[in-house]
């Protein structure tokens, strides 16, 4: 049975995001790559995307806009962090991979190639 497609979440910029993509290049894996920066998340796109996971475990709590927001001193409902994502989709620690119901965060490249099985 095959795999669901690969979805990259991130941003064109980001050195972890342009590794990733490479990878899968190279391990000739189909992918599609969403920059969030240009092309954000609704609401709905990420209580969907986060819909079985720990939706904090994808914040990037060392990032400017985690301080300017002042989340460190705070604490938020999930349905909060929905709408905050939604609105600075830098909260997101980058890049995210999404497969099915499955989720990854980062690229250490040896973390991505067990999460891909390759």
């Amino acid at each position: 049975m095959p795999k669901s497609k690969i979805v990259i979440y991130g941003e064109t910029h980001c050195s972890g995001c342009r590794d990733a993509r490479a990878l899968l290049d190279a391990l000739k894996i189909a992918f599609e790559f969403r920059d969030t920066k240009r092309e954000p998340l609704s609401a709905a796109e990420v209580r969907e995307l986060f819909a079985d996971q720990r939706i904090d475990d994808f914040i990037s709590t060392r990032g400017a806009t985690y301080a300017s927001l002042g989340l460190a001193t705070k604490h938020v409902s999930r349905a909060t962090l929905v709408k905050l994502v939604a609105a600075h989709s830098r909260l997101l620690r980058r890049p995210i991979f999404a497969r099915g119901k499955e989720r990854h965060v980062g690229m250490k490249e040896a973390e991505v190639r067990r999460w891909l099985g390759a």
